[in-house]
């Protein structure tokens, strides 16, 4: 049984987005979160860095869409596109603070070293999964 949260009538869409936005995030950071260890510990050091960000992101990008429409439909979102990429947009921000945080305690990495990060093959492979993380409520279908 799915659980659908419903907008009250009048709510301002900029709360609605928020508070999907945070939703979604939160759903697909979670995965990410018992998935990276399991990518760090695991898969890297037997099929490499490049072969493991790969494969994650396909698996991430599966799981983007899929709770994308859950969060659209357990928030009844309206099918307004500006709704639809704010949600993104919020997602998308709240993910750069998390990972940003994360780089610096688990990894020792100061801002610079994290945006450098990016010049890499995996580094450009994982920003543009985040990327289409924060693109895929625009495009999603809610039902």
């Amino acid at each position: 049984m799915l659980l659908r949260l419903r907008v009250h009538f009048g709510e301002a869409r900029w709360l609605v987005s928020l508070k999907a936005g945070t939703a979604y995030f939160a759903c697909v950071f979670a995965v990410g979160f018992v998935l990276g260890p399991i990518r760090e510990f695991w898969v890297i050091p037997r099929f490499g860095r490049v072969l493991a960000i790969l494969a994650e992101s396909v698996l991430m990008l599966g799981v983007s869409v899929f709770l994308a429409r859950q969060i659209l439909h357990w928030f009844a979102v309206p099918k307004r596109f500006g709704t639809r990429i704010a949600i993104g947009v919020i997602a998308f921000a709240l993910l750069q603070i998390a990972e940003v945080a994360l780089a610096f305690w688990l990894r020792g990495q100061d801002l610079q070293q994290y945006v450098v990060s990016f010049w890499s093959v995996p580094g450009a492979i994982t920003l543009l999964v985040q990327l289409a993380f924060g693109a895929i409520p625009a495009v999603a279908t809610s039902e």
